[in-house]
């Protein structure tokens, strides 16, 4: 199985062009260039690595130093762990587990969820948010499951959907959608969806280019990773403001952010793949205060539980992916989950029962 296909954007006069390598984080192969967005449907999410990129770190001992402890928010008795995973012929599944277990197991696999899965989150109710991006930006579109995902969709977003990498719900029911491109469009967006309604109230397209992870805190807030070109950042988006700010992160050389999510400190957490890092940086978003690298070995995907556990998904190890599981400010995994991943691992997320 050939990871996920790897691209990086150029600007090629008037056009933006993206080059496709089929090769992984630390791998060369042979590469062509194609127009945008013709060439976004046949991946699931873009990838630049540069090959050999060894890990970089400003922080004296930084690798494999602990975040500070998280203040816990009030632990459930239970907790859905929820993993996104791509099987070889590109098809997409939601494995599901018991996130609090010490030898987690399975208790279902929902198969058949579609082509070029690319991202998955829940919301405060537990309610599952999968996002598949199809064969194109015309065949994307997010599914939402009841907790546990026992039975059919609740509900199918499919307008002003193409190529969602990311997503988060705020605490009043709001979506979020990182979009990595519409039909006919050259760049991405970020899709707003009120409560309750099938079609975005807003689109954000300026300071958005190639956009995955994103978060939204308690002042409606966003925060996005993204790339443009070579460059990797993180871009924040005040409340209604239609014009973003780069955030001025350190020790990003020869890095790709994936996944982003906030702590409880609100802190920006980011999964850097290619330097196979964790890192985190508190406000006033700067300087990194803590880097994991235990066990992190291509970060995709971040996710919290309520009592402050971070369990973070390794895209592939060899063909399949893992995911591992952190205790609240641990520097070390607690347990590593490999069982019932059959492929690469495109999300992680933990959600109420």
């Amino acid at each position: 199985m050939l990871p996920r296909r790897l691209l990086s954007s150029c600007n090629a006069g008037a056009a933006l062009c993206v080059t496709i390598a089929l090769a992984g984080c630390a791998q060369g192969g042979s590469t062509q260039q194609t127009p945008l967005p013709q060439a976004w449907g046949a991946v699931s999410k873009l990838n630049i690595c540069n090959p050999g990129a060894p890990r970089a770190s400003l922080l004296e001992g930084a690798n494999n130093r602990a975040p500070f402890q998280q203040r816990p928010l009030q632990k459930h008795p239970r907790a859905m762990l929820y993993v996104l995973v791509e099987n070889p012929a590109g098809e997409g599944s939601v494995v599901v587990y018991d996130a609090y277990a010490k030898n987690p197991k399975v208790i279902r696999t929902v198969d058949n969820l579609g082509t070029n899965p690319s991202s998955l989150w829940t919301d405060a109710s537990g309610d599952v948010y999968v996002g598949i991006s199809g064969q194109n930006a015309q065949s994307s579109f997010v599914s939402v499951y009841a907790p546990k995902m026992t039975g059919k969709p609740i509900r199918t977003y499919n307008n002003g959907i193409g190529l969602p990498f990311g997503g988060t719900v705020d605490a009043k029911g709001r979506m979020y959608v990182s979009d990595g491109g519409l039909a006919g469009k050259t760049e991405g967006g970020i899709a707003i969806f009120p409560a309750g309604k099938l079609t975005p109230s807003q689109i954000k397209t300026n300071d958005v280019y190639v956009p995955h992870g994103i978060a939204v805190d308690d002042k409606r807030d966003i925060f996005v990773a993204q790339i443009y070109g070579s460059s990797t950042f993180v871009v924040e988006f005040p409340h209604n403001a239609y014009q973003g700010t780069t955030l001025p992160l350190n020790d990003l050389q020869g890095a790709f952010l994936q996944g982003l999510v906030l702590d409880a400190n609100r802190d920006i957490v980011v999964a850097d793949e290619c330097n196979q890092t964790v890192r985190f940086y508190p406000p006033p978003y700067k300087d990194e205060s803590a880097a994991l690298t235990s066990g992190i070995i291509t970060p995709d995907s971040l996710a919290y539980a309520s009592d402050g556990s971070l369990f973070v998904g390794n895209q592939f190890i060899g063909n399949d992916g893992s995911v591992v599981v952190f205790a609240p400010g641990g520097s070390t995994p607690t347990r590593t989950i490999t069982t019932g991943i059959n492929g690469q691992v495109l999300g992680v997320a933990v959600g109420l029962p």
